[in-house]
């Protein structure tokens, strides 16, 4: 588990960092307002910050899982392996269902898991339900 965020950090940190320089030297920088972006910096803090926080989990888990990696099929992220674009999106796209996936397994925060706990949790929390209620609101 320890390694899988120390992964994640640098896979971010390594793909990440030409991407900020050359959209921002490009004038591009509203580009990275985007959804994904903001969902790979609400990761990063779940991940080093706040690990116990559970609403946190729960609003990464819902957009990890749900437009993040349909946005791979909207969009038409490929793995082209000699285009550094092409790999970093697809790599924004994927990395945060993967390791929402594994923290949503990981045993933490005193043993508990903080994903669903369906003896717990009402079942708004154990069905997802409040960003799929929410969103058509807007």
């Amino acid at each position: 588990a320890r390694q899988c965020r120390r992964r994640l950090t640098m896979c971010l940190a390594r793909s990440e960092m030409p991407r900020w320089y050359s959209y921002l030297r490009q004038r591009f920088q509203y580009f990275l307002l985007d959804f994904c972006y903001l969902t790979q910096g609400l990761l990063l803090v779940h991940i080093h910050l706040l690990p116990c926080s559970r609403p946190l989990h729960f609003a990464l888990f819902s957009m990890a899982s749900g437009p993040i990696p349909w946005a791979v099929f909207a969009w038409r992220n490929s793995l082209v392996f000699h285009s550094v674009d092409k790999i970093t999106s697809a790599a924004i796209h994927v990395l945060p269902l993967v390791v929402m996936h594994n923290l949503h397994w990981e045993p933490r925060c005193g043993g508990e898991r903080p994903g669903w706990d369906s003896e717990r949790a009402p079942w708004t929390e154990w069905l997802g339900a409040p960003p799929l209620v929410f969103c058509p609101l807007r």
